[in-house]
């Protein structure tokens, strides 16, 4: 029972006291797999009593001051469209949102993407180019904040990403495995090691502050993630282990244990234990990576605290598991490497000269990894020079291509190139169906979509995005490989 007083004096407070039932709400269930609904305090019986809140996506339909039908964070109930909107385009808003706006866009309102020929003056011709409408790779945004959900999952695979930027950090699952990742390690060590660009200008600094953080996380003995972003199960710190929640990192039991006990403790795995090919000496429980660095960077780093750099201590970086990190670089070059052992990773490499060493994500290359060296059911795809997902995928001999984003997810409709291969030829100078790819992903992420604006790529001394009025369909390049 809770009790209101209205405004008015003590002795007007009893006549003006509402007695106000709230009714008991436990849990606020979905009644469908894609609906949001959450309980929310103080929402009726005059700010009193909770409710279950539906939070409605972009163009649902809702009412203006509806407190139990809410537009998603970001979004407004228009009242002249009556549905939720994006409120501007304003490119400074939460990149999840912006992502997520304009996925949403051309899935509801098939959308093309068009480029323009190069090698016309006049009769100025637009190839079009679909793009894909599966909403299964939508963004997860967090309806608080608007920032990406530090779990991310598109087509078969889950990852964790820096909540700000949607940027890969660590951690790589199955989605069918993944119910119970929540990427709270990947996130924890992220934010604790991660370098900002303040009072770190240019590219040398970069590569110095980068250096002392890989440094100083290498030489520490710390709790670990696994290979999926959760925190291990068993962590070991100074020769005592003992067991967590793999969700949170929470102590989960109160026993404790030296190394040479592990057995006695009930998160202790024994087929795990012998592929760490751990012993007695080994007493902090350490992966093939940390046993290698640990030493020499402890003595590099207490060095170096002294004003002294030793050189030739090594470059290896260790990632969040205690593996080898899928990117290496040394003093010239960086290159990817299988996280077991440090072998190299096919041939990706790029000299640290040519300034793109930030571009190198070694994703793809990671993924062929756990596909081809861990048997698991990763799609396989093919990877650029950087180890990164080529933003054009094809296969079957041109007959099955598209465009994918940085995370390997289809952007385009899947189709042959025949007629996209002649148009190229006949009307288009230099620009690679990388590239296109390439332009196609970022008019789905660097700002929200205007109504009746489309993109082309065009040539101006270099090949550009430019917003455009929808070609006219006498403008249209054939894309059907019987008229092209």
């Amino acid at each position: 029972m809770l009790n209101i007083a209205y405004k008015g004096g003590p002795n007007n407070l009893e006549s003006f006291t509402l007695n106000i039932q709230c009714e008991p709400i436990e849990v606020c269930e979905p009644t469908s797999p894609d609906e949001i609904v959450i309980k929310v305090d103080n929402v009726t019986g005059r700010g009193c009593c909770p409710a279950c809140v539906y939070y409605l996506d972009e163009y649902a339909s809702c009412k203006v001051g509806s407190l139990i039908h809410r537009c998603r964070n970001g979004l407004f109930c228009n009242p002249s469209t009556k549905q939720c909107n994006i409120p501007s385009v304003d490119p400074t808003r939460k990149k999840c949102l912006i992502e997520y706006h304009n996925r949403n866009k051309v899935a509801n309102k098939g959308l093309k993407f068009y480029i323009e020929t190069n090698k016309r003056k006049t009769d100025i011709m637009y190839y079009p180019m679909e793009y894909e409408t599966d909403l299964l790779d939508m963004p997860d945004c967090d309806d608080e904040t608007g920032h990406y959900k530090i779990k991310q999952c598109r087509q078969e695979k889950c990852f964790c990403v820096n909540p700000e930027d949607g940027q890969f950090t660590f951690g790589l699952s199955l989605k069918d495995m993944a119910e119970n990742v929540t990427c709270k390690c990947a996130d924890h060590f992220h934010k604790t090691y991660t370098l900002g660009s303040v009072g770190c200008p240019g590219r040398d600094c970069y590569y110095n502050e980068t250096d002392l953080h890989n440094l100083e996380h290498n030489a520490q003995i710390h709790m670990k993630c696994d290979s999926a972003g959760n925190f291990e199960p068993l962590q070991c710190v100074n020769g005592t282990c003992f067991c967590v929640d793999e969700k949170t990192g929470q102590p989960s039991s109160t026993k404790a244990a030296l190394y040479g006990a592990l057995q006695t403790l009930p998160c202790f795995d024994l087929e795990k234990s012998k592929k760490l090919n751990t012993k007695e000496s080994d007493p902090n429980y350490q992966n093939g990576c940390e046993k290698l660095v640990k030493r020499t960077e402890s003595l590099a780093l207490e060095f170096r605290k002294k004003g002294t750099e030793l050189s030739n201590m090594g470059d290896v970086t260790c990632s969040y598991d205690g593996r080898y990190g899928s990117r290496q670089c040394n003093a010239f070059q960086c290159f990817c490497v299988n996280p077991s052992d440090s072998t190299l990773a096919g041939n990706y490499r790029i000299d640290r000269s040519a300034g793109k060493m930030n571009e190198m994500s070694c994703r793809c290359a990671l993924q062929e990894f756990y596909q081809m060296k861990e048997n698991l059911p990763y799609s396989k795809l093919q990877c650029d020079t950087l180890g990164n997902f080529n933003a054009f995928q094809c296969f079957n001999e041109g007959r099955k291509c598209y465009c994918v984003d940085e995370n390997g997810s289809r952007i385009s409709k899947e189709g042959p190139t025949q007629c996209l291969d002649k148009f190229i030829k006949s009307d288009i100078n230099g620009l690679q169906k990388e590239q296109i790819c390439q332009f196609m992903r970022k008019t789905l992420t660097d700002k929200a979509m205007a109504d009746d604006i489309y993109y082309t790529v065009r040539y101006n001394e270099d090949w550009d995005l430019v917003e455009i009025t929808k070609p006219q369909d006498s403008q249209m390049y054939a894309t059907d490989p019987n008229k092209c």
